[in-house]
């Protein structure tokens, strides 16, 4: 089932506005199934999906795990940035995998920590 919404998902997170005429964000994921990791070390925190109403499809769930691995990466390249003084903030992230096969993923990524995003290549 989720493969299948992460193959139609085509230009969904790209839009803001959902198949069915709902707004991004409206599902909210916590991906935490083994407790939450950088920057925040709480191991006995667990998973949230929030919002599910009887018209939340796959789609919305996908949509909802693609945001919420951007904000994972946005709160890690945060706290490098505060717990790291001498790190000079990366100008570029590579990203490589399924990830990078959604160019609108790749550019929620891009909006949201304000840096520009290259596809890993061999």
């Amino acid at each position: 089932m989720i493969s299948s919404a992460c193959s139609s998902m085509g230009n969904l997170i790209g839009n803001g506005i959902d198949g069915n005429g709902g707004k991004k964000g409206e599902l909210i994921f916590v991906p935490a199934f083994n407790g939450l990791y950088s920057p925040y070390w709480k191991y006995d925190a667990r998973g949230l999906l929030l919002g599910l109403t009887s018209n939340t499809t796959s789609e919305h769930v996908t949509q909802a795990a693609y945001e919420a691995t951007g904000f994972q990466i946005k709160e890690i390249l945060t706290s490098l940035h505060v717990d790291s003084p001498v790190w000079a903030p990366t100008k570029k992230l590579t990203i490589g995998g399924d990830y990078a096969e959604n160019n609108h993923f790749m550019q929620f990524i891009s909006d949201i920590v304000g840096i520009s995003i290259g596809e890993f290549s061999f």
